[in-house]
């Protein structure tokens, strides 16, 4: 898909010898994060080695595959207990290229942060890369510093969003609104009871006003490790959720079906 290029050799083999002094200095570089997990997709043995001793010396935890088809089971995997923080992809992929995983991903809603890895720099590759949907680009050869580097600043810009949306005290939307430190909803200034499943589900669409989140996203952030839950189930306690939250089901205000693709939190007036 896309991209075609081929790595020069002789680089290639400086690069690879180049990883082992940057991994004896890399101590150096000091890390504040709390071990997130990243998948790391890569098919070359000694790359994949030197990727993980240096992605280990930064705080991360490094799970490995090395074809697409197993990095997209891995990402879908309802029983791994702890989701990924971040994906480090390499595009040059024996089965489903790294642009084809990255799509896959994007077309399920899946905005985990992507780190695309490839031999081609042209300027036409990577903005293809990223128009796809990978959040950063780089080029092989790299340098173990600076894969760290990046790879600290994606999940710094996650974790920021993230503390952003759990450091409010309060959500709201039109006529309704979340004490999350009361675990109470209120509609219209009187409190609205909600069912614990429900209260959750609220106040995930909420955390995200104008976002349409797909099945599979709002079973893992509701559901967690709950095989026994399927689609129709998240149908049905969205139709639950409705009659408790609209004035009409028929002509939702607030919680949106967006067909093919999932549900919103988005307040009509």
């Amino acid at each position: 898909m896309g991209l075609s290029c081929h790595p020069n050799q002789s680089n290639y083999a400086r690069f690879r010898n180049d990883w082992n002094s940057k991994v004896k200095t890399l101590s150096s570089v000091s890390s504040d994060i709390k071990e997130p997990r990243l998948l790391l997709v890569e098919t070359d043995n000694n790359l994949c080695q030197a990727s993980i001793t240096i992605l280990k010396k930064v705080g991360f935890r490094v799970v490995t595959c090395n074809t697409g088809k197993e990095a997209l089971n891995a990402l879908n995997n309802r029983q791994i207990s702890n989701p990924f923080d971040l994906v480090v992809l390499s595009h040059e992929l024996p089965d489903i290229k790294g642009l084809g995983v990255c799509q896959e991903l994007r077309d399920k809603s899946n905005n985990i942060p992507i780190l695309l890895i490839s031999n081609c720099g042209h300027e036409s590759d990577r903005v293809l890369g990223l128009e796809i949907g990978a959040d950063d680009y780089l080029v092989k050869p790299y340098g173990g510093r600076e894969l760290a580097a990046r790879c600290k600043a994606l999940f710094r810009r996650v974790e920021k969003s993230n503390q952003r949306v759990n450091s409010k005290k309060t959500l709201s939307g039109g006529d309704i609104s979340i004490d999350l430190e009361q675990y109470s909803v209120i509609k219209n200034g009187l409190p609205l009871k909600l069912a614990p499943k429900a209260y959750k589900l609220l106040k995930y669409l909420m955390s995200y006003p104008d976002k349409v989140h797909s099945r599979d996203e709002i079973l893992e952030a509701v559901w967690p490790n709950n095989l026994e839950i399927d689609h129709k189930t998240i149908d049905v306690h969205i139709r639950w959720l409705r009659e408790k939250v609209e004035d009409d089901t028929s002509v939702p205000r607030y919680i949106h079906t967006v067909r093919g693709f999932g549900y919103m939190f988005a307040y009509s007036s």
